[in-house]
């Protein structure tokens, strides 16, 4: 499939072609002259955002690198970090620190119903722009959308399209457009002396104060930032912090913080949700599965990605049934004897899971037997790593299931730390996906065994502890 960034298919975006290392795209962002991702960069285990920029000029590549080089070197709290950036072919990629949070855009969208909150917000967005002018930067396309507002951490500033340092004379990196036009200062519109861009980033503030209201008591300061000659302006957002202090404008109230983790949530969930949508489209289903995990996260009761979750098996039958129809007789013998040897080997390797347990309690043998009704037991199913093919009843949770069966001479079970019933450990515990600890203890109270399980989002796994562990155990 030809992946085109910035098209679109049924109103989602396609996802980007993007650079070795980098996994598990999700749209946070779209703009005139780029793209933002949610990515996992996988040398290092971290989520990260990376932004893709799609630039035929050489020139003004060169012009793109060099501003992502002017935020790496903006160290201030309020400023997402740039890790790296890079060319590849027409495309600029830089990648930087992911936020979680939401823009106040969608905050102002959303409804702010407490003052209390409006004025907490203000204020940190006054200390925020103060930090980057101390710096001698001037942002150049401040408004709602480019102010994001993380549950955990504040504000940030993002979009850095625009900055521009303050006396070296460095031209706007994308041409003459220098912000938006709602937001930008009348200065910019007459043109001709040379901007103070600092005092026209008090403006944009302004503006985006005014939609934010945060009270009666701020309009005279509002008003020396909208004024029209930038000369009756604030020197900067410094003075204008100070100034915001002196009047008694606090930003202690963290009750905002709930309600951006809320809003947070709802958009995240249904990025999400589109994302892995996408991805199973691309055919990128181990991709698809953590995504649509941390959607349910996010939102629990997500019924579409608790369907999409559910339909992983027949999936995995789909795309297996549509490449023996197209492939050619001899490669189709070969798979075929390839599938049957993985099948008998898959028998033989259950047949050790479970024995003997399986011959001895009838609950064993009926779990069997459900998981083979579920298409969740043969090995044989490609396209879909066997993690994914067995599913927890309990739909709406991100829970999996532990069967643990005790090997003789083990008289009491530890999950977790907390001692658990052998007869209920054998009809199956529910508990949280990650690491679990399985300790078995004889009569007298003596350990074992010691076990780590890993356990993923709606799986099953029967585990048996007991001596033959401890012995493997014994070694490590």
């Amino acid at each position: 499939m030809v992946r085109v960034v910035g098209k679109k298919i049924t109103g989602l975006a396609v996802i980007p072609r993007l650079p070795k290392g980098f996994s598990h795209p999700i749209a946070i962002g779209e703009g005139s002259f780029s793209s933002v991702y949610r990515v996992r960069q996988k040398s290092l285990d971290r989520w990260v955002a990376i932004k893709v920029l799609q630039e035929r000029n050489s020139e003004r590549r060169v012009k793109l690198l060099n501003e992502a080089r002017n935020q790496a070197r903006m160290s201030i709290a309020s400023i997402p970090a740039v890790y790296d950036a890079f060319a590849r072919g027409q495309r600029v990629f830089i990648v930087m620190e992911w936020v979680k949070g939401v823009s106040l855009q969608a905050m102002l969208d959303k409804g702010i119903p407490r003052s209390e909150d409006r004025m907490a917000l203000a204020g940190d967005l006054v200390a925020a722009l103060a930090g980057l002018h101390r710096l001698g930067y001037a942002h150049r396309d401040l408004k709602p959308a480019n102010i994001l507002i993380s549950p955990e951490a504040g504000i940030y500033l993002v979009d850095f399209g625009f900055a521009k340092k303050v006396g070296e004379g460095l031209q706007s990196m994308v041409g003459t457009v220098k912000g938006t036009p709602a937001y930008m200062a009348p200065e910019i519109w007459r043109g001709g002396a040379e901007v103070d861009f600092i005092k026209a980033d008090l403006f944009a503030l302004g503006k985006v104060l005014q939609e934010l209201d945060p009270g009666p008591g701020c309009g005279p300061l509002i008003d020396s930032l909208l004024a029209q000659d930038p000369t009756a302006r604030p020197e900067s957002a410094i003075s204008l912090w100070q100034a915001w202090q002196a009047a008694g404008f606090g930003t202690a109230d963290s009750h905002w913080k709930a309600t951006a983790g809320q809003v947070t949530s709802e958009l995240l969930s249904k990025r999400l949700l589109q994302s892995a949508q996408q991805l199973l489209f691309a055919g990128r289903e181990e991709e698809a599965y953590w995504i649509l995990v941390e959607c349910l996260q996010e939102d629990p009761d997500a019924a579409e990605a608790l369907t999409l979750m559910s339909r992983f098996p027949a999936l995995s039958r789909t795309r297996t049934r549509n490449r023996w129809a197209g492939a050619a007789l001899a490669a189709m013998v070969l798979f075929a004897a390839a599938m049957m040897s993985a099948y008998f080997f898959g028998k033989r390797s259950e047949r050790r899971i479970l024995h003997p347990a399986a011959e001895s309690n009838d609950h064993a043998r009926a779990l069997l037997l459900s998981r083979r009704a579920l298409g969740g037991s043969s090995p044989g199913i490609a396209g879909i790593p066997a993690k994914f093919r067995e599913f927890s009843p309990r739909r709406g949770t991100l829970t999996g299931i532990l069967y643990l069966y005790a090997r003789p001479g083990c008289d009491s079970l530890d999950l977790d730390g907390s001692g658990v019933d052998t007869m209920s450990a054998t009809a199956g515990l529910t508990t949280s996906f990650g690491e679990h600890t399985v300790v078995c203890f004889d009569k007298h109270g003596v350990q074992l065994s010691q076990e780590r399980v890993s356990l993923l989002p709606f799986q099953r796994k029967i585990i048996r502890a007991g001596r033959a562990a401890a012995k493997r155990g014994s070694a490590t």
